[in-house]
């Protein structure tokens, strides 16, 4: 007898099937891009906290071999229109001359009370190359660097100076750059606002884009006077001896920074605005 021959049948999926796929690996996806995403960021946190380490640690080396802090005051405008004959270019702010001592404008070392002169035509005539070179002080490899157009392309002040001056800058995200804030402590001060001067960085930290909308909100200081030093202020001071169990006051005479006597470094974070909880900095928050 001949064996009956069994005819084999070829079952695919059905609609059901594959939309019920689809929606399972669209779920897993929905569930894994937001914890890529958040490793991501936590991995560009932990490098700039780094960075942030090896900034202070070259601002140290720069005090041991000079006996001072590098300046953050802005350089005077009138020198830098002088440089590149524009009277409207932006003044260098702390996070530029931040930039200038550890690694010079030109990435080749700091050049100690370097100048510039300008021709009787008027041109500018770099002399840095005369001076004595100091550092870079760090590694320039491992630290992301732009300039204030690069980090404020819709600036009111940055996106038209002539100013291209380089600032570290952070990498938490890399479409949103911000330039990392220099302040020195001004030795002989006696309060939060005259410690450290929150002009030294006031043109990146009050800028605006789109005719007045401010580009860090959380810390442009616009109507609120002492925002910056609520900011910068130990509260471990402030204390009131007529009454010791009330808190701490940043209004009191002895109300101090952090950092009293050296310097301040802020990165802005994940959010990019400077003055908040996810800020990285060089003092405790």
């Amino acid at each position: 007898m001949k064996k009956r021959m069994m005819k084999k049948v070829y079952r695919g999926f059905t609609l059901i099937e594959l939309l019920t796929v689809i929606a399972i690996i669209s779920l897993l996806l929905g569930l894994a891009i937001p914890a890529l995403n958040e490793a991501r960021f936590h991995a560009r946190e932990i490098g700039d906290k780094a960075s942030l380490t090896s900034i202070a640690t070259a601002v140290e080396t720069f005090n041991n071999e000079f006996g001072y802090y590098p300046d953050s005051s802005p350089r005077d405008a009138l020198i830098l229109a002088s440089t590149v004959g524009d009277n409207s270019v932006t003044q260098d702010q702390g996070a530029h001359r931040l930039f200038e001592a550890l690694a010079g404008l030109d990435y080749l070392g700091y050049q100690k009370d370097h100048y510039y002169e300008v021709s009787a035509q008027g041109e500018p005539i770099d002399l840095m190359g005369l001076t004595r070179r100091y550092g870079p002080y760090l590694k320039l490899e491992s630290l992301k660097i732009e300039t204030m157009q690069q980090c404020h392309p819709n600036s009111d002040t940055f996106a038209i100076a002539d100013n291209d001056n380089p600032v570290f800058v952070s990498t938490i995200d890399a479409g949103l750059p911000r330039a990392i804030l220099y302040y020195r402590a001004k030795r002989g001060s006696h309060s939060i606002s005259t410690i450290y001067n929150y002009n030294d960085n006031a043109m990146i930290t009050a800028d605006t884009e789109n005719s007045g909308t401010p580009i860090h909100p959380e810390f442009d200081q616009i109507g609120v006077t002492n925002e910056f030093e609520l900011f910068i202020w130990n509260p471990k001071t402030g204390l009131d001896p007529s009454a010791p169990n009330n808190p701490p006051n940043i209004s009191i005479p002895n109300a101090r920074p952090y950092n009293k006597d050296s310097f301040l470094l802020i990165n802005a974070g994940r959010d990019g605005e400077y003055g908040t909880q996810d800020d990285i900095t060089n003092f405790p928050k």
